[in-house]
């Protein structure tokens, strides 16, 4: 899968319920899709400086679907420091 979106959700310390949010309504989502195995979504603690935000990263299949303010184009992640958050266990991103 080449296209992914990002999107950060800020601050981490503020960000999870944000996140808690996010899993839930992507989760749902996915399952009314159908279960498509090119809709996933993971998410990473990301240092930006001073903070560290939480990015979360989805497909653009999740994308079209959840049309997420603020998300931008990104190539697929590096799978370092990710964590799954919904659709397919198995989403495609290589080491």
């Amino acid at each position: 899968m080449n296209s992914w979106f990002t999107v950060d959700l800020g601050d981490a310390l503020l960000s999870h319920s944000r996140l808690d949010e996010l899993q839930s309504t992507l989760s749902e989502m996915y399952e009314q899709a159908g279960r498509p195995a090119n809709m996933v979504a993971f998410y990473r603690h990301q240092s930006t400086g001073l903070h560290c935000h939480l990015i979360l990263f989805l497909t653009s299949e999740f994308q079209r679907i959840a049309m997420l303010d603020h998300a931008v184009q990104c190539y697929a992640p590096n799978a370092s420091g990710l964590s799954y958050l919904a659709g397919d266990r198995d989403g495609l991103i290589e080491p």
